[in-house]
């Protein structure tokens, strides 16, 4: 199988005139080889062998070709795998020897090829032919050869390299047993497909056919489910594509310990795989997390739908569909299915997330806690100081005491007192009973003396001795420093 757009040759130069449709359709049914449904070939050889319609010298490349693309349903011959509305064969040809195959593998690279069928082989290990086989992007179905040995024994390349993008075919016969023929190996040969009594397309004429056996007749039935299995899922990789051919075969019991996988091709069950939509992925994965999450779906296969659910349900393409990442802001079970017309719906994907915010806890800011811290320092201090001085003051209050006024009317008379002395003083025997009086007038003169002092210690009048009589306690260096460093905040 091959894209046809794009083509280039040998040199990977491009082919002008754009892509011919390559191989023939041997059987039309007038006998007349000049009019090929496929009018094309290419060819590559040191020699630049002649594109031979139904000569194709051998008809080994005619026999693969009726088993990969014959035409279904036409009342004639065989039905290939694939019909030629699926695929498209690019028959190169080549020299068997390591330089022109490098250069045949280069140059269905070149072309856009997606399959390689390899009905050849030989026992000698070539480093150049691995690493152009390992360069091809696609699939390399390898011939495991008709030996009848142990590949692992006596290698046949190029089938026993170790490179991922092969896959080695043994041949199994009409009762679903290894071929007596086959190679085989547990470690190197991948799985088994027909190989003996198979009929197909020959180059005797356009209205025979051939009967063959051979591991090189049941490699292109592996090559042309590989590319069934593309034309139906184009997003498959290489690697993927492989597996789904080694897990879906039927497994029996001569194949077990004879090829890797211990089964044969089983198409239907391949299909069935490759046709199924990859499962949804999402990232980040589920987990616990401390904030909310921006969840990003993807399927690998290309042009699928993705619809998904956050509560647990079911996800349906009634589901809210996936357009940009997913906003997680709280615990919740992710649930999504992957859709695409023409194939079948992928496995449900689940996931949990659980979102733990933590809670904002602000740190109270150093400067201000040691400045909450001396403040309150400073206001015992500060009160203890204040204390102090209605301590100083205290006398006066026993003043007040001693010489205050009982009342208004007490007050009045002193001060009537005061104002009669002055009178006296100016004219003693004018007023000879103020002289009375003079006695009274002391007290209160005494008083007046009084008054600033006492008006100092009502300010302080209010700390009291019980709270802040601890002379050692307040006078400390702590207190001192508390009040001292919050005077300068």
């Amino acid at each position: 199988m091959w894209d046809g757009t794009n083509c280039k040759d040998e040199n990977n130069q491009a082919v002008s005139g754009g892509c011919p449709n390559h191989g023939w359709d041997y059987k039309d049914g007038d006998s007349n080889p000049d009019d090929s449904i496929f009018p094309y070939c290419y060819e590559y050889a040191p020699d630049q062998i002649t594109c031979l319609d139904e000569q194709d010298v051998s008809g080994h490349g005619t026999f693969i070709s009726g088993i990969i693309g014959g035409v279904h349903n036409n009342l004639k011959g065989i039905s290939g795998i694939s019909s030629k509305n699926k695929i498209k064969i690019m028959p190169i040809r080549f020299d068997l020897d390591t330089f022109s195959e490098i250069q045949a593998i280069n140059f269905a690279k070149n072309n856009g090829a997606k399959v390689i069928n390899a009905s050849f082989g030989g026992t000698e290990f070539s480093q150049l032919e691995k690493d152009a086989i390992e360069s091809f992007p696609g699939i390399f179905v390898a011939a495991a050869g008709n030996e009848s040995t142990n590949n692992e024994t006596l290698h046949f390349y190029p089938s026993d390299y170790a490179s991922s993008n092969i896959i080695s075919v043994a041949a199994t016969d009409q009762n679903d047993v290894l071929a007596t023929f086959s190679n085989y190996g547990s470690l190197s040969v991948d799985l088994a497909a027909p190989g003996k009594n198979v009929t197909s397309t020959f180059n005797n004429s356009d209205t025979q056919y051939a009967v063959g056996d051979g591991t090189s007749f049941a490699a292109p039935y592996i090559a042309a489910a590989s590319a069934l299995l593309y034309s139906a899922n184009i997003s498959l990789s290489s690697s993927a594509l492989k597996d789904i051919i080694l897990a879906s075969g039927d497994s029996l019991p001569t194949l077990s310990g004879k090829t890797v996988s211990g089964k044969r091709l089983n198409l239907n069950n391949a299909y069935q795989l490759a046709i199924k939509i990859a499962t949804p992925t999402a990232l980040p994965a589920g987990g616990t997390y401390a904030s909310t999450q921006s969840v990003t779906l993807s399927s690998s296969t290309t042009g699928a739908d993705i619809f998904y659910t956050l509560d647990g349900s079911q996800p349906s393409i009634s589901s809210t569909k996936y357009t940009i990442p997913i906003s997680v802001t709280d615990t919740a079970t992710l649930k999504s299915i992957a859709v695409k017309d023409g194939m079948t719906d992928s496995e449900i994907f689940s996931s949990s997330y659980i979102i733990n915010i933590p809670q904002i806890v602000t740190l109270p800011d150093p400067i201000e806690t040691a400045k909450a811290a001396d403040f309150d320092l400073y206001q015992k201090y500060d009160g203890y100081l204040k204390y102090e001085k209605g301590q100083k003051y205290k006398k006066y209050e026993k003043a007040k005491e001693k010489y205050g006024f009982k009342n208004s009317a007490e007050k009045s008379k002193y001060k009537q007192a005061y104002n009669n002395f002055k009178l006296f003083k100016k004219n003693p025997v004018k007023y000879p009973k103020f002289a009375l009086l003079i006695k009274e007038y002391k007290k209160y003169k005494k008083y007046q003396e009084q008054l600033a002092p006492l008006s100092k210690y009502s300010k302080y009048s209010n700390y009291s001795k019980k709270e802040y009589s601890n002379y050692k306690y307040f006078s400390s260096v702590e207190f001192k420093a508390g009040y001292e460093r919050y005077l300068m905040y």
